[in-house]
């Protein structure tokens, strides 16, 4: 029983040192990984490398892999230190200093082959005492001396049945009746050595037969010996057998249970992708649907602006119209070829600025046409300056449409040398309509808050700065917190209330602007005071 327990010992202590050989292995490799993220200190591989130090950590502790530990903590501290956290990172740091401080926390694997089962000592027989032949007390009388028959000297050799067991009784039976014998024939040699000294020749007889005796009996005891050794040696194999057996099934259904763990998890993690595929393809559709809507009420907003500004050429159209019908009635009353040459001098005039306000209903109507359709984004060469000039007044006349009484006052410094720029006619206009839009809501927040002191203004300016093109947005509004600033262009951030706003307008314009154009946008505020928009766009 206790080589038994030797063996499963040796062969649980060989299983569990291959375990934790790979498991500690696999934390080197983490580790290993997790520098090699490092070395290219770029946000994305940093936060690669914290979560692959932590899967190491977490499998160093599980294994008790103090070393695996401390390397695990300084990785974490350096991602830490990256990012401008020397603070965590010093915590980090303790913590490996502290898993370092006792040298026997690092573990030593010891790779040991298990004993062969030849190793093993075997079991020692105990030899089983001889019996000790008291001499028989002899009469002294004269008795009647018997030559004993001469008895042939037999030599036995053994030829194993292959049943141990039925071998040992049949050795064991011929050493009793080899006992026996000696026993006989020690008692007849001490009768015959007391009483017939002189007969020599007959106890040198059973001297040789005694001898004869002994060494058989020797013999036979060798062979039960070696059959017991046999038997022994079968039972030492049939139980390795069978602990081998016991390891192997060990081995299955540890693997069985392996996998069965594997397959389970692996559709735990096809359904969590699954979901969360399914919860990403309905956060695109919000999305759509939110730029979609944003889209929407930018164009509400510009819709409304032109309707302000094409009912102005209107109403020079129709004025000029009916001032030129009076003049044709006066013509047809008249008989005067001056008064009819000065009559047709003005309806020219009349004409030429219907001709003028005509096209220019026209150009609004072109541009509202061109800004609501879905059409390729193609780069074509535009005057930055009228662009400006045109969507400042949609954006200012479109409030106004909502708004009668609001009022502000427009600077615009526009630098008549600026170049034409190869830029998206359409999104362009739409990032500038949003932030003129922005300056016009804040500039009426204030105007509620301060009806007398209060004096509007929203300026425009435009300059080239090496080799870029610059404008600058500023109104005198509200303003805002540098808490703000710093979320300003996220996605789905606004200050509007619920319904006013869907967050995405300046996070578009930075899209447009930045990655669309190669432009950079800066924002410059001062909470309650104003508010300062600086695109920079690339002339080439």
């Amino acid at each position: 029983m206790s080589r038994f327990i030797s063996v499963l010992f040796a062969t649980l202590f060989l299983l569990f040192n291959t375990v934790f050989a790979q498991d500690a292995a696999r934390v080197d490799e983490l580790n290993a990984k997790a520098k090699e993220l490092l070395q290219n200190a770029s946000s994305l591989n940093i936060e690669d490398a914290r979560s692959t130090a932590t899967e190491a950590l977490t499998l160093a502790v599980q294994i008790g892999y103090a070393k695996g530990e401390a390397e695990a903590y300084i990785i974490m501290a350096e991602t830490y230190e990256q990012e401008g956290n020397p603070a965590l990172g010093l915590r980090f740091r303790k913590k490996a200093q502290k898993k370092l401080a006792n040298p026997d926390a690092v573990l030593t694997i010891i790779q040991q082959q298990p004993k062969n089962f030849g190793d093993f000592p075997a079991p020692v027989e105990t030899r089983p005492r001889e019996r000790v032949m008291e001499p028989e007390v002899v009469d002294q009388h004269p008795i009647e001396i018997r030559r004993p028959a001469s008895q042939p000297i037999v030599t036995t050799s053994f030829k194993p049945s292959g049943n141990v067991d039925s071998d040992i009784k049949n050795k064991m039976s011929e050493l009793e009746q080899k006992q026996k014998m000696i026993e006989d024939l020690q008692r007849q040699r001490s009768v015959q050595a007391t009483a017939l000294g002189e007969q020599t020749e007959l106890s040198a007889r059973i001297e040789a037969q005694l001898a004869q005796q002994e060494a058989e009996y020797e013999a036979t005891k060798s062979q039960i010996l070696a059959l017991k050794q046999e038997k022994e040696n079968n039972d030492l194999r049939i139980k390795q057998q069978k602990i081998i057996g016991i390891i192997l099934m060990n081995v299955v259904l540890i693997a069985l249970i392996f996998i069965f763990v594997v397959i389970r998890q692996i559709r735990a993690k096809n359904k969590a992708n699954t979901e969360l595929a399914k919860a990403l393809d309905e956060l695109k559709s919000t999305q759509e649907q939110l730029v979609q809507r944003e889209k929407l009420a930018s164009l509400g907003q510009l819709t409304a602006g032109i309707a302000h500004e094409i009912q102005n050429p209107l109403n020079f159209v129709n004025n000029f119209a009916d001032l030129s019908i009076e003049l044709l009635e006066e013509v047809k009353a008249s008989n005067d070829i001056e008064e009819i040459k000065e009559i047709a001098g003005d309806l020219i005039q009349n004409l030429t600025k219907i001709h003028h306000h005509g096209k220019r209903a026209d150009s609004i109507v072109k541009n509202m046409l061109q800004h609501s359709r879905d059409q390729k984004s193609e780069k074509e060469a535009t005057d930055l300056n009228e662009l400006l000039k045109e969507f400042v007044n949609l954006a200012y006349h479109g409030l106004r449409a909502t708004d009668k009484n609001f009022n502000c006052k427009i600077e615009q410094d526009l630098d008549k040398t600026l170049p034409k720029m190869n830029l998206v006619k359409q999104d362009l206009g739409r990032v500038l309509l949003n932030m003129f839009n922005n300056s016009f809501y804040s500039i009426s927040k204030k105007i509620v808050a301060n009806k007398e002191d209060y004096q509007p203004v929203l300026s425009v300016h435009t300059e080239v700065v090496n080799d870029k093109t610059v404008i600058v947005i500023r109104d005198n509004g509200l303003g805002m917190s540098e808490d703000v600033k710093q979320k300003l262009f996220n996605p789905f951030f606004t200050t509007k209330p619920t319904g006013e706003g869907t967050g995405l307008g300046l996070s578009i314009s930075h899209d447009i602007i930045v990655k669309m154009h190669g432009g950079s946008i800066e924002v410059n505020s001062k909470e309650g005071e104003y508010a300062e928009f600086k695109i920079s766009l690339p002339i080439a």
